[in-house]
């Protein structure tokens, strides 16, 4: 608990100064170990009317470099200013995120609602799952209510990081750059798990082909 109780306090820095953007495969700012498994391939993230899956792939094995963090950023329009980032990343708006790390070897995540005072509810057992260099995430839709927007209506963004406690200097990378994307509707159930999703072809927003 005191490990997740730093981050309220240290995920979102705005002393770093504005970003121009990501200089490949990295973000001119990072200052963490340029490994691959931080270089974000494709992204999607699904809604089937009840509740979410987001899954994503990278340039290698998940777990290659130590200390790597996988956050979605999830815009449900319940604050008045969700630009958190300030000028970092203008463009990537979001009141609550998806947390998702496989510290040990044990895949884990956790969902922190910034609009409801930086809860946080943390992902059941099995739900997150990370394989070679896939990482996948059911999400129940307890955890991510808005009053304001149906959950199709959300938008997202999704971030690598090598540590979790510091700056927005250990961010490597930004999908989509400085930007949100749709989810993804689906009218299979999220329960069915992310490779009949895959094979559906439902794909929200990819990245580009690996850095040569």
């Amino acid at each position: 608990m005191a490990h997740k109780s730093l981050i309220i306090a240290t995920l979102f820095c705005a002393a770093i100064p504005a970003c121009a953007g990501p200089i490949l495969p990295f973000l001119s700012t990072y200052t963490g170990t340029q490994g691959e498994d931080l270089n974000i391939q494709s992204a999607q993230a699904f809604f089937d009317g009840t509740n979410y899956e987001f899954t994503s792939t990278v340039d290698d094995s998940i777990g290659t470099t130590p200390d790597v963090f996988y956050v979605w950023g999830v815009d449900r329009g319940l604050l008045a200013n969700e630009a958190l980032f300030g000028s970092f990343a203008p463009g990537v708006l979001f009141d609550s995120v998806v947390i998702l790390d496989e510290s040990g070897g044990t895949a884990s995540g956790f969902v922190v609602d910034f609009a409801n005072g930086g809860t946080m509810t943390p992902l059941p057992a099995g739900d997150v799952t990370f394989s070679g260099d896939t990482i996948s995430a059911f999400v129940p839709g307890a955890d991510l209510m808005s009053s304001v927007e149906n959950g199709s209506q959300y938008m997202v963004n999704l971030w690598t990081r090598q540590g979790i406690t510091g700056g927005t200097d250990q961010i490597a990378e930004f999908a989509p750059a400085n930007s949100d994307a749709p989810i993804t509707v689906t009218p299979e159930p999220a329960s069915v798990g992310f490779l009949g999703l895959a094979f559906a072809g439902l794909v929200t927003f990819a990245r580009r082909r690996k850095h040569a």
